[in-house]
């Protein structure tokens, strides 16, 4: 059922003030399909320590990203995951500790790369001048207008999605318990309608997750 905040009627101009004012943060993110990658196959100067679940089975590599001069390795025992966070891992390495031709580690398949922009919270703590904006253009619903300037936006259903803006399926984040976090990347099953969404803490380089059941 449609609410009546959504029922107003939407001005092209207002809309088009808004994506305009968006532009400049518009940041891109890529996803991909699981591309199984053999740990055995990567050397790094240091030995690569396998995770580990509670059961004491070690975590398949499942993926490799260049991310600057980090690279991400990831590990998940898919069939496991959404009833036991122990079974997903995330590790990351700088560039320099790896001895390996770049090609094994970019043997990733179905690459794509689409836009990204902050969800509605993000916008009200970190850039508060098109917070303001969307506030003088429709005082009284303005999420709903910010919803609908928003909508070519689309959130992807691949297993991988690396960078760009966190694309949460449940609105209930609260942007200031994240905000001094660096987002990574989200892990994806969209026919069990399971994420997990990965930060690093810039101060501890801890890595920090959020689970969403939507």
């Amino acid at each position: 059922m449609t609410s009546k905040a959504e029922n107003f009627t939407v001005k092209e101009v207002d809309i088009q003030s808004i994506i305009n004012s968006l532009t400049p943060y518009v940041v891109p993110a890529t996803t991909y399909k699981i591309d199984t990658v053999n740990h055995s196959s990567i050397e790094l100067k240091n030995s690569l320590t396998v995770p580990k679940n509670k059961k004491k089975e070690s975590l398949p590599l499942v993926g490799t990203f260049i991310v600057g001069d980090e690279i991400l390795l990831f590990f998940l025992n898919e069939e496991k995951v959404i009833k036991d966070s122990s079974n997903y891992c995330l590790t990351i390495k700088k560039s320099d500790d790896f001895l390996i031709n770049n090609e094994i580690i970019l043997n990733q398949s179905h690459a794509s790369v689409f836009d990204t922009v902050p969800i509605w919270e993000e916008i009200i703590h970190r850039f508060p001048k098109i917070h303001q904006l969307i506030l003088s253009l429709n005082p009284q619903n303005p999420w709903t207008l910010y919803k609908k300037a928003v909508t070519d936006y689309k959130i992807t259903d691949r297993n991988i999605i690396l960078g760009g803006y966190p694309q949460w399926r449940i609105n209930n984040i609260d942007f200031r318990k994240i905000k001094n976090l660096k987002y990574l990347m989200e892990y994806r099953i969209d026919d069990k309608k399971f994420s997990v969404y990965f930060f690093k803490d810039p101060k501890t380089q801890e890595i920090k997750t959020i689970e969403q059941r939507d």
